[in-house]
């Protein structure tokens, strides 16, 4: 797993590469704003995911799915604060 401040990157280049602006402090702003929709949208769906292999290997290192929960929405916070940071 990446660190929060990889993630945030990462999702922030991903947008970039989508971007069609000019001006770079525009695509930068715009990707960053984009990164953060995506990174609310998983905070929302953190109580309703469904199971994938990612997260039955993630799962298995906690012995509840609250606390594995809680340890998720941790690092998504972590990784929108790095966005914000950016």
């Amino acid at each position: 797993m990446m660190t929060p401040l990889e993630t945030a990157k990462d999702l922030v280049d991903k947008y970039k590469e989508q971007m069609i602006e000019n001006e770079a402090y525009f695509v930068n702003s715009g990707a960053k704003h984009c990164a953060i929709i995506a990174v609310d949208e998983i905070l929302n769906a953190l109580p309703i995911l469904r199971p994938t292999q990612d997260a039955v290997d993630y799962l298995e290192k906690y012995s509840d799915i609250q606390t594995a929960l809680d340890n998720l929405s941790y690092y998504w916070h972590e990784v929108k604060k790095e966005i914000q940071k950016l």
